[in-house]
């Protein structure tokens, strides 16, 4: 496993490898990371989880407003699995967008899952795909 190490002088995220040895502090901003950071390229990396502030009915995301997972997504697998966590639930639309931003796969609120870009198919293939399902 993984977790995120910001790095808030380049606004970049370096993943560092994760076990239950690892030795953790909190740094600066309140943000719990690794002591020592053994990096893992982000092509290793098959699922993301991402925190937010919020997405759409399409899977559009507002984050933190500091653009880390705008930059670290594109180094990452075309495929890889993208998940929004929230503590609130979509909004019916986000704009403007840009013609780069990316799209989350499944959202995840404290009371619902939400699939977008026939994620079910892609990842779940014995899941009908209605795409904006929740469960």
């Amino acid at each position: 496993m993984t977790i995120p190490y910001s790095n808030f002088h380049k606004l970049s995220i370096d993943n560092c490898f994760f076990d239950r040895k690892t030795l953790i502090k909190i740094n600066k901003y309140g943000i719990p990371e690794p002591i020592n950071k053994n990096i893992i390229p982000p092509y290793f990396i098959e699922v993301i989880f991402i925190p937010l502030l919020v997405f759409d009915l399409k899977g559009y995301r507002i984050g933190y407003g500091k653009g880390f997972y705008d930059r670290f997504l594109p180094l990452c697998k075309k495929n890889i699995l993208k998940i929004g966590l929230s503590l609130f639930n979509p909004i019916n639309c986000i704009k403007p967008i840009h013609k780069n931003d990316l799209i989350i796969d499944i959202g995840i609120t404290m009371n619902h899952t939400f699939f977008f870009k026939n994620s079910r198919k892609k990842y779940f293939k014995n899941i009908p795909n209605n795409d904006h399902n929740h469960n």
